[in-house]
């Protein structure tokens, strides 16, 4: 089975509006061959549900945003889909990957 790699760049105030957009991909995925792992990858100490990976990011001394040039580094996989916060699923999130 494929894992999908959904990672998400946030500071904790957008910590729950991110766990909104994770629950809208999880509803709508239905993929057989696939299975799914979030990333949250931030500046902050913060709790993520099990299912989250959380990694504090090293690089506190650079601007989250332009962060994204290490989040392959950070999580360790070479593909992977970066979402902002505010992205809303409305279809299986498996069409984009493949």
């Amino acid at each position: 089975m494929e894992q999908i790699n959904i990672c998400y760049l946030i500071n904790e105030l957008y910590l729950d509006l991110t766990l909104k957009s994770i629950g809208y991909i999880k509803a709508r995925f239905k993929s057989k061959k696939h299975k799914l792992q979030f990333y949250i990858v931030g500046l902050d100490e913060f709790e993520t549900p099990d299912d989250v990976t959380y990694i504090k990011s090293p690089y506190g001394d650079m601007p989250i945003l332009w962060q994204r040039v290490h989040i392959p580094e950070l999580i360790g996989q070479d593909k992977l889909i970066f979402i902002d916060s505010d992205t809303i699923a409305f279809t299986c999130i498996s069409k984009l990957w493949d």
